[in-house]
């Protein structure tokens, strides 16, 4: 965020909202959340006293400097998101402004505390900062008014922004004029301090609700996730995947909320042998924009014969069975239509791979180019060749008989029955990704990278069961360090206990 966007701490909706539909900030409304209040920031100043070293006040006094500094723009954030450091470089920057409202926020409470017997024994220090913090809303308020007068443009088309921020720094104005004036009774009339309390306390909650109503507008959940008979039934074509073509493009949220499987995902962390396997099929480039979680397939209509190919053969080994389209694009596909109403139709792809199959013929390529190369070229058949970076140790054996069936489809876990005439690579379409391991018939066996992005494991001839199952060895990491940080704050704590009772 650029640094002139700090006036949103003190005027949360400087800039407009959602809420009316009048945001004119930079970047995204929801991402920018420096919105702390006017009330709030005044009362933080008092968090801080030199003579006072409270160690809990200090390290929030730092996570609110070290945030807010990382999240606006200056040449060493500059420097900082480039250096593709894990969890900052895989999330919007301004998100950290979390941290700075929490911060604010919790010092906000330790002012409060720290303000009344302050009042007692320096008021000029309150009053001084009662005036330099009225001139700093003033100074917000002339400047918003002088840019009003002169008609200055605002980023976006909207006539109004400029009112609309004189409005909302009125209102911040005017909630904080309450506050001192309660807070003032409630200081001099020791009588009155009770109802001074209450009236605060409903004065913050009033524009605590409002803001928090423009931030996040309460609706009714039909109007957010409505009942529709197409999302029904792509419900329940799951586990089989489908995806939306022409203007039918489903929400990649849809998705997870509603449980079926869109090819089209949205994940918390960009997977990037998936993201370079759909930019591939997109631009034949691997290497693309694709750098955040949104990896989308083009759903656009018509596309080149080439980039229909690889379109299709990736829908194929996808196992995307189903495609989404409206009645309105007149759209040419080729398949049975399984559902349709009178806006849209779902159909059926005979080409389709299934979500697991056997294969027998194994091709080694550790080059990602060649290897993408191979497996969308015309002459490849997906069905009877698996591609794979690192050696299988499966001999070639010209068998074609294998069958796979998927038994259960959960997360964390997959059950697939398998039977073969020969030893094979069961082939699973789903993302290969740290953590997955699995076994045949109870027995730990690795997981292969296979076509590109998927998993493969070996299994041998005849009725067997694999299991995928999802064990990350970061969780037992975390579950270690937090063991251990709790035997050492036991320690600490026992010490520092043992220590006091001696003096």
């Amino acid at each position: 965020m650029p640094w002139w966007y700090a006036v949103t701490m003190l005027i949360p909706n400087y800039f407009g909202n959602l809420g009316t539909y009048n945001y004119w900030g930079p970047g995204d409304y929801v991402e920018a959340m420096l919105t702390v209040g006017t009330i709030p920031v005044f009362l933080a100043l008092f968090s801080f006293d030199p003579r006072k070293k409270n160690h809990i006040v200090i390290f929030w006094i730092a996570v609110a400097v070290v945030s807010i500094v990382l999240g606006f723009r200056w040449w060493g954030t500059d420097v900082l998101y480039r250096l593709s450091i894990p969890l900052l470089s895989t999330s919007v920057p301004t998100r950290i402004f979390g941290f700075s409202s929490i911060a604010i926020s919790i010092l906000a409470g330790f002012g409060w505390d720290a303000m009344w017997p302050l009042w007692g024994k320096n008021r000029p220090r309150v009053v001084r900062q009662i005036a330099f913090y009225l001139s700093a809303l003033g100074i917000i308020g002339i400047v918003s008014l002088l840019l009003y007068r002169v008609h200055a443009v605002c980023p976006t088309v909207l006539p109004a922004c400029r009112m609309s921020a004189i409005r909302t720094t009125v209102l911040e104005g005017a909630a904080f004029v309450g506050f001192l004036l309660l807070l003032a009774v409630g200081m001099m009339r020791k009588n009155f301090r009770l109802a001074s309390l209450v009236g605060i306390f409903c004065l913050i909650v009033g524009i605590s609700w409002y803001n928090a109503a423009k931030y996040l507008p309460f609706s009714p959940p039909k109007y957010v996730m409505p009942e529709h008979p197409l999302i029904r039934a792509l419900s329940s074509l799951a586990p089989n995947r489908v995806t939306g073509i022409g203007s039918a493009m489903l929400g990649s949220d849809l998705a997870t909320y509603y449980h079926f499987a869109d090819t089209n995902v949205y994940d918390p962390l960009y997977i990037k042998r998936y993201g370079e396997l759909v930019s591939y099929v997109n631009s034949r480039n691997r290497i693309s924009n694709l750098t955040r979680s949104d990896v989308t397939v083009s759903p656009d209509t018509p596309v080149s014969t080439a980039a229909a190919m690889r379109r299709n053969t990736f829908w194929d080994m996808t196992g995307t069975a189903y495609l989404v389209t409206k009645k309105s694009d007149a759209l040419h596909t080729v398949g049975d239509t399984v559902w349709e109403d009178q806006a849209w139709r779902v159909i059926y792809r005979p080409t389709v791979l299934p979500r697991a199959y056997v294969v027998f013929r194994i091709v080694t390529e550790p080059d990602p180019d060649q290897e993408l190369a191979d497996i969308f070229s015309p002459q490849t058949n997906l069905i009877d060749t698996a591609f794979v970076e690192d050696p299988v140790p499966l001999e070639p054996n010209g068998f074609t008989g294998g069958s796979a069936h998927i038994e259960s489809y959960t997360h964390n876990r997959i059950v697939v029955k398998t039977r073969a005439t020969a030893p094979g690579l069961l082939v699973l379409s789903d993302t290969d990704y740290p953590g997955w391991k699995a076994r045949v018939d109870g027995n730990e066996t690795p997981v292969y990278r296979t076509n590109y992005a998927f998993r493969g494991v070996i299994v041998p001839s005849g009725a067997h069961t694999v299991l995928f199952y999802y064990d990350p060895a970061s969780v037992r990491l975390g579950i270690a360090i937090s063991i251990l940080s709790v035997i050492v704050w036991v320690g600490v704590v026992w010490v520092g206990k043992r220590k006091s009772s001696k003096n």
